[in-house]
């Protein structure tokens, strides 16, 4: 019960972050949203503020895909294991912060996470609470 309010603490703190008008547009003229469609691949995790490099298998797999229409999936591909797929929705909150919404297949449980894209767009951070984005820790890293 107290992840769930933890999660539900940090969504609302994520929506809460939500600007109004103005435009989200760089200048070459693509916004930021246009930036992170697409795959990314799970690339490591943040410890107290460094990154630590994934050192598993070379048949596992993770990586997200972010589709232009503010859904995504998490695909999950581990040694000798079935493929698990997780599907999300995903809204911007305030550059460089986005949040996604998973519905876990057979539980129906819904997990908020926050994701923080990197200034060149070319990583993100995910992360389940705002205290561990906060101290930069317990993070998951995806490279594009």
């Amino acid at each position: 019960m107290k992840k769930a309010i933890t999660l539900l603490c940090a969504f609302v703190l994520a929506l809460s972050l939500n600007s109004c008008g103005g435009s989200d547009d760089s200048p070459n003229g693509s916004s930021s949203a246009d930036k992170i469609i697409g795959t990314w691949k799970y690339s490591g995790d943040m410890y107290m503020g460094n990154f630590e490099p994934y050192d598993g298998e070379s048949c596992d797999d993770e990586f997200m895909k972010f589709a232009a229409n503010n859904t995504g999936q998490l695909i999950e591909k581990y040694c000798g294991e079935p493929t698990e797929t997780t599907n999300f929705t995903w809204q911007k909150t305030t550059d460089p912060i986005y949040n996604y919404i998973a519905t876990e297949t057979g539980t129906g449980e819904i997990s908020p996470v926050i994701i923080v894209f990197s200034d060149d767009f070319k990583t993100f951070t995910m992360y389940e609470y705002e205290e561990e984005m906060l101290v930069e820790d317990g993070g998951e890293v995806y490279k594009k």
